[in-house]
């Protein structure tokens, strides 16, 4: 719940979890439903939770419902990922990216180099 202060400003509540990151891992794929900010607070978090996935896993998802904000910070992460699956032969899929986000990801030309697909979950 936001405080008082968020709430009448209409900004982002800071003493609320930024960015919740949920692991749901099968024999070939694992994928990550992220919620929240992807930001320079949390991306370090975020890389360190891809890498560790990487390195359980070629492939990896990551399902962007519930992202509402992704700084220069997460994008760099997202770039990164991207490297890192190339480097090993595997693969990183955005998965129910938001138009908002989807903006964002064509406007830097990322969504070129990024696997993106909406799927029905």
């Amino acid at each position: 719940m936001n405080c008082r202060q968020c709430v009448l400003e209409e900004l982002p509540c800071l003493e609320e979890k930024i960015m919740t990151i949920t692991k749901k891992a099968d024999v070939n794929e694992i994928i990550f439903s992220i919620e929240g900010r992807l930001d320079s607070i949390t991306s370090l978090e975020f890389q360190d939770t891809l890498i560790s996935a990487f390195n359980e896993c070629e492939h990896v998802s990551l399902d962007f419902k519930d992202v509402s904000f992704i700084s220069s910070a997460g994008l760099r992460v997202l770039l990164m990922a991207q490297k890192t699956a190339h480097g090993r032969k595997g693969s990183l899929t955005l998965l129910n990216v938001s138009e908002q986000i989807m903006k964002l990801l064509d406007m830097t030309g990322l969504s070129a180099h990024l696997s993106i697909r909406q799927t029905e979950s």
